[in-house]
């Protein structure tokens, strides 16, 4: 299956490694640390960004920066068996 991260953008699922919430990532240091080595595509326009959604690609990492909330990513893709390898945080 694919999931849609927000404007013309969809990944495959079994690809997408990590969903992490763009405020709190961008405030700590190891995941600031961790984001640096890794190439950015933002897909928000002029949209405030909610998202980091960390997807690997023939052996490449790329992070996906989305305006769409990691907890609606999720519930999109709990129909495809994420619900019992991704716990997401409360909001």
């Amino acid at each position: 299956m694919v999931l849609h991260l927000g404007s013309d953008c969809f990944v495959t699922m079994q690809n997408v490694l990590m969903i992490l919430d763009y405020k709190e990532a961008t405030v700590n240091e190891d995941t600031v640390n961790f984001l640096k080595g890794i190439p950015k595509v933002n897909i928000c326009d002029d949209i405030r960004p909610k998202a980091f959604i960390i997807v690997e690609e023939e052996g490449d990492k790329k992070a996906y920066i989305s305006p769409i909330s990691p907890a609606t990513l999720f519930k999109r893709g709990a129909g495809d068996g994420w619900s019992t390898l991704f716990t997401p945080a409360e909001d």
